[in-house]
C-alpha cells in the first residue's frame, strides 16, 4: 500500500475498529501522525511567544483529534496479526508498549483470519 492509499484508508476508516490494517498502512499513518505532531509543536512554540496558553491548547486539541482514529488503526493492525484489539490494554502496564510494538512489526496473517480477508 502506497502512502496516499494508506492515508486515504486511515481517514475513511476513522473510527472503524473492524477489519484489518496492513503494516504499510499502519506505519505510513504513524508517520503522518508524527509529522503532524511535529508541525503542531512548531506552531504551538510560535504561538506560545504571544499567548502562552494557546500553544498548550493546540497540542491538546491535536491529541484529542487523533486519539480515536489512531486507536482504531491500532486495533485493525492487531486484527491483521490475528489478535484481539483488547491487547491494546497492555499499554497501561509497564513495558506493555514493547509487546504492542512487536505485534505491530510482525507480518500479516496470510489469507483470511478471524477478523476478515487479507486486504
Amino acid at each position: 500500500m502506497n502512502p496516499i492509499e494508506a492515508v486515504g484508508s486511515f481517514f475513511s476508516n476513522y473510527v472503524n475498529c473492524s477489519g484489518r490494517a496492513t503494516r504499510s498502512e499502519y506505519w505510513w499513518c504513524y508517520l503522518l501522525i508524527a509529522l503532524g505532531y511535529i508541525g503542531v509543536m512548531i506552531v504551538s512554540m510560535i504561538a506560545m511567544m504571544f499567548v502562552e496558553i494557546l500553544g498548550m491548547v493546540l497540542i491538546f486539541a491535536y491529541g484529542i483529534a487523533i486519539i480515536a482514529p489512531f486507536l482504531a488503526l491500532s486495533v485493525r493492525r492487531l486484527h491483521d496479526t490475528n489478535r484481539s484489539g483488547w491487547w491494546l490494554l497492555l499499554l497501561i502496564v509497564p513495558f506493555g508498549g514493547i509487546v504492542i510494538f512487536i505485534f505491530d512489526v510482525m507480518p500479516s496473517t496470510v489469507g483470511s483470519n478471524n477478523y476478515g480477508p487479507q486486504s
